[in-house]
């Protein structure tokens, strides 16, 4: 996770494609994803919603920021 020093926490990317998504409740931001890698990446998100705002709350505040398991 990248901490750009903006809110809310957003972003992924799979080769070409970037998304950004605000992770408190998984609205589209911009951008958009093959609609397979889309359809896993909020699964994904969803399982670990409180390890990404955990993340992002770390980043923001100039913690480590641990790697979130698959």
């Amino acid at each position: 996770m990248d901490y750009l020093g903006h809110n809310p926490p957003h972003h992924a990317r799979y080769g070409e494609h970037d998304i950004s998504v605000d992770i408190r409740d998984f609205r589209v931001m911009a951008g958009n994803l093959p609609k397979s890698k889309e359809k896993v990446l909020f699964r994904w998100a969803n399982e670990h919603r409180q390890d990404l705002l955990d993340s992002w709350d770390d980043a923001s505040n100039g913690r480590e920021v641990r790697p979130i398991p698959d």
